[in-house]
């Protein structure tokens, strides 16, 4: 049980972290200081939706699980109330060692990840952690888009589940492209199934995370249902051709294997996403940039982290028993 000294240093503590967070009403301060277990933050334009994401991934680098703790780093001592008195009486920042008591359990930079689905608003994330946490801490996290995350690990570990590092990402262009070569080789008429129209059809069923074969197991509807999918089979037969290189165009970078999540599992402890329209990313996003939210993390040590979600809007992917707070 802690003596006189620690608890007077934890209620100080306390204080001291609630005045790093003090531009922040209430709300958006409960949802930074909640770290334990899945957390969805609901919030709409203009709610401080990335004001609390970078706020409460500064807290979990600064300072962990300290606030509304009653554990300790190591053993308090008068000399360090006294210098944690005079450092909140002075305004000046703590000393590293002041830091580390400070601190329960804080995430090492490299192991959160910062998602979302903007280049401007992942670029933004990146400039405001900086700014709280310092060029070399901030630059630490990974804040990036989703395409962006899951590209990179899919460069780095892609030849885990059979596909070489150096395949492609197929664009708009590259797309249409390819589709128009199918329709020339299955001889299907542009008038009555416009190209975009089929690769439109073909990315809503990725983002439904259906494959060209379960598509194929389904009785067409109607005709169109039934050219769609065989354009569908042939291209991803073209996309996977060994003789012509690994190829992903952009929304498969999102569902292409296990891969991403279990890189997401051994290497980050916490996972934040924001998204700025309940349509971001849609469901094959939502389903890996999720799944981490759907249990704790766990690092080597067996000690549970938690990670985080801020979302704008509707919420397409519910995430069980997840502590939900509500910007307004």
């Amino acid at each position: 049980m802690p003596d006189a000294i620690t608890n007077e240093f934890i209620t100080l503590r306390d204080r001291y972290i609630e005045s790093c967070f003090s531009k922040l009403n209430p709300v958006q301060r409960e949802a930074v200081f909640t770290t334990e277990g899945p957390l969805l933050i609901l919030a709409g334009a203009g709610s401080g939706k990335t004001t609390v994401l970078v706020n409460r991934i500064a807290n979990i680098i600064r300072f962990g699980k300290a606030h509304g703790s009653k554990q300790v780093s190591r053993p308090v001592t008068q000399a360090d109330l006294d210098h944690l008195r005079a450092t909140m009486a002075s305004g000046r920042a703590p000393s590293l060692d002041q830091l580390r008591l400070l601190a329960v359990e804080p995430a090492r930079p490299w192991n959160v990840l910062a998602i979302t689905f903007t280049n401007k608003a992942a670029g933004e994330l990146k400039e405001r952690l900086k700014a709280m946490l310092g060029d070399t801490v901030g630059g630490d996290v990974n804040a990036s888009t989703f395409h962006s995350a899951c590209v990179r690990m899919l460069r780095r570990d892609a030849e885990r589940v059979g596909f070489p590092t150096s395949f492609t990402i197929y664009d708009a262009d590259d797309q249409l492209r390819v589709i128009k070569q199918i329709y020339k080789e299955l001889m299907v008429d542009d008038k009555f199934l416009p190209p975009k129209s089929a690769i439109s059809r073909i990315s809503s069923f990725k983002d439904k995370l259906l494959s060209a074969a379960d598509v194929a197991k389904e009785p067409p509807k109607d005709t169109k249902a039934m050219l769609v999918s065989k354009i569908y089979t042939a291209y991803a037969a073209r996309l996977n051709a060994r003789d012509s290189g690994e190829a992903f165009d952009e929304a498969e970078a999102l569902p292409a294997s296990v891969l991403a999540q279990e890189r997401v599992d051994l290497v980050y402890d916490h996972v934040a996403q924001v998204a700025e329209e309940p349509g971001d990313g849609g469901v094959a996003a939502h389903e890996q940039g999720l799944e981490g939210l759907r249990r704790d993390l766990e690092d080597a040590g067996g000690a549970p982290h938690e990670p985080g979600l801020v979302r704008g809007g509707d919420v397409p992917v519910p995430v069980p028993d997840a502590d939900t707070r509500l910007l307004d």
